[in-house]
Formats: structure tokens, C-alpha cells, sequence
């Protein structure tokens, strides 16, 4: 375990980016698009719903890790048949991003340590290789762009990740951006 952690240690190292204007609903566009193959293959149909923005001044290679790391957990913790949903939109001067899934849900014993490494709710479930990590680097990247990520989830019927990150600088989108 404790080469596991230096390593997430590591990973959570390489992104010493800096924070760059970034168009965060073609981000979040590329990530879900990135992950359909994954969605169709697990049977699991995901959507989106993004508001259009502003451009954001973030690491964006921190927030598409975050992202990408709970849609692909939304979609291996799934059903055949189910829904995964990312939305986003800006309210309050905050970038607000959740992922709801159709899942069987966490029990709530298990959300007050769901976001600690090496912790895993069902480890019997776990028969791919997974470590326990993601949900941690998940929370570790966005708490690094001093935002919040948390869980609700209701037994039997699915969870819903949230993401809240301070959008302090902005701008407008190139009006070459700007779909016509």
C-alpha cells in the first residue's frame, strides 16, 4: 500500500499545470465522447446536458482526470440498460458538474469514506484490478483547484457525484469558438 499511495502521490504530482482559459463544455464534450465506446459496451447509455459558458481559467488536465474518473465509475458501476448523466452549468460565479448514475447506489455507512484511499465499498465486486485510488484522486485533484467534490446516493437507485470549483477568472469565447 504504501508504494500505491507514493505512487497516486506522484500521479497527483504530474499535474503541476498551469491553470490555462479553458472552454470547460467542450472539455466535459471531449471526456463523455471519450468514454461512449466504454458506455456502449457495458450497455449503459450516457448523456449530457451543459449549459454553454464562459471561458474558465483551470487546470484542465485535473478536471478532465476528475471527470473522466467518475464517469468511468458511474459506467463500470452500472447496470445493462442503465443511464449516466453528466451536467453542467455555471451558477453564483461556481462551475457546477454532476454525474448521476442509474447504479446500485452506496450504502450510507459507506459515503462518509468513499473518497479515502484504498477504500472500496464492495471489495468482492472488485475483480478487475481496481485499487481503491480513483475516488481518492478524483477528490484530490479538484480539492488542488480549491474546489469541493461530493457524493449523495440512494440505495437501489443510483448517486449523483457533485463537483463545485470557483470559477474566479473568466472570459468570453472567441467568437471563432462560437458554434454557428
Amino acid at each position: 500500500p504504501d508504494a500505491l499511495m507514493a505512487q497516486a502521490r506522484s500521479e497527483l504530482g504530474a499535474f503541476t499545470e498551469e491553470p490555462l482559459m479553458t472552454d470547460v463544455a467542450a472539455l466535459l464534450r471531449e471526456s463523455a465522447a471519450i468514454l461512449a465506446a466504454l458506455a456502449g459496451q457495458k450497455n449503459v447509455t450516457l448523456t449530457e446536458s451543459i449549459d454553454e459558458m464562459p471561458m474558465i481559467e483551470l487546470a484542465r488536465g485535473r478536471l478532465k482526470q476528475a471527470v473522466m474518473g467518475l464517469l468511468e465509475n458511474a459506467i463500470d458501476h452500472n447496470h445493462p440498460g442503465g443511464t449516466v448523466e453528466l451536467r453542467a452549468s455555471m451558477e453564483n460565479g461556481q462551475l457546477q458538474i454532476s454525474i448521476s448514475d442509474t447504479g446500485p447506489g452506496i450504502a450510507s455507512e459507506h459515503l462518509p469514506r468513499i473518497f479515502e484511499p484504498f477504500y472500496r465499498a464492495n471489495a468482492s465486486r472488485d475483480t478487475n484490478g481496481h485499487m481503491g485510488l480513483g475516488l481518492y484522486l478524483v477528490k484530490s485533484h479538484i480539492e488542488a483547484m480549491d474546489g469541493k467534490c461530493s457524493v449523495a446516493s440512494d440505495p437501489g437507485r443510483g448517486s449523483r457525484f457533485s463537483i463545485l470549483l470557483p470559477a474566479l477568472k473568466t472570459a468570453e469565447k472567441p467568437k471563432a469558438m462560437l458554434a454557428t
